[in-house]
């Protein structure tokens, strides 16, 4: 991947690719640990063509400066190592880019303590021209705890349709930390409909937090936020299979709800990790629905509560 510039003086600028998502009109976007940008790459040339800023809240200010270390809490903006880490293209839309922190922004907590950091931002950009970006939609989405109430960070983001997205989260314990004992590794769901679409708002700014010291601003509505799958528990996995050779060959994989398709109410705002409160979701319905393939990049579904069917790129 390179600049489409002949400028070559920013070698010193770190890079650390983590979100991918593919334009079928020969595009992908890249998001970004450290600068929380999204870099729209030409697939031909492999040149960078434009850059997508997120809102100035999210940029890491040290003593009113820019200022991307990862070895220091900055005042305000995206925490070390905690960038822009799940990216996802909802081209039914004629193309709208969404994009989801891995955990708050530093003045959306106490210093991005995992006590406090549980407000993430997920945002959505207008790409119908790839190098007009525009944000459109900005959420807040409630990421799950654990029983000391320490968040469990998003690693990716998959839209479902239009108000649907499947989230990976997780703890941070694996092989290759100190603990390999995971609690917590999911693909959950969330949904926008009724939470509160905080785009161009005060809040875009540094010095105006959504959820200071981790306690969200009573004007807004986050996301619904649903336990989905458990990847950590072998009986969940099995609701996770292929539907037919027909849907081997399209990528297409079916999720099936388990407890007999009655988890737990989503968090709201105010409630607690376990508490629950009325569903943003259908009622599951008397049998299984399958879901239908609408197009080769996107699926469609009654609603993923009762039924869920994914397209995975090969």
């Amino acid at each position: 991947m390179r600049a489409a510039t002949a400028d070559c003086s920013h070698f010193d600028t770190a890079f650390d690719p983590e979100g991918l998502a593919i334009d079928r009109r020969g595009f992908y976007y890249v998001s970004d640990e450290y600068g929380a940008n999204v870099y729209v790459v030409e697939q031909r040339t492999g040149l960078v063509v434009s850059t997508i800023a997120p809102p100035a809240a999210v940029i890491p200010l040290i003593g009113g400066k820019a200022n991307f270390t990862s070895e220091t809490v900055p005042d305000t903006g995206r925490a070390p190592n905690q960038g822009l880490e799940g990216l996802t293209l909802d081209q039914s839309q004629g193309g709208l880019l969404w994009g989801l922190m891995q955990s708050a922004l530093v003045q959306d907590s106490t210093k991005a303590s995992k006590e406090t950091n549980r407000y993430a931002r997920l945002f959505g950009w207008d790409v119908s021209n790839p190098l007009r970006a525009r944000l459109v939609h900005e959420y807040v989405v409630p990421l799950p705890q654990s029983k000391k109430l320490r968040t469990r960070a998003s690693s990716e983001v998959h839209v479902v349709d239009a108000n649907t997205f499947l989230v990976l989260a997780r703890d941070g314990n694996g092989f290759g930390d100190s603990s390999s004992d995971s609690s917590y590794k999911q693909a959950d769901l969330i949904s926008t409909v009724g939470a509160t679409d905080i785009a161009g708002s005060k809040f875009d700014q540094p010095q105006n937090p959504v959820a200071p010291g981790g306690v969200l601003d009573a004007s807004v509505t986050p996301t619904a936020y649903q336990s989905f799958v458990d990847l950590v528990n072998k009986k969940e996995l099995v609701r996770a299979a292929p539907l037919s050779p027909l849907a081997q060959r399209s990528h297409l994989f079916f999720l099936r709800p388990s407890s007999a398709c009655r988890p737990a109410a989503p968090l709201t705002a105010r409630s607690s990790p376990r508490s629950s409160s009325r569903s943003r979701w259908p009622s599951c319905p008397t049998r299984t629905t399958r879901c239908s393939l609408s197009s080769p990049t996107r699926t469609s579904c009654e609603l993923p509560r009762a039924s869920l069917a994914l397209s995975v790129p090969p």
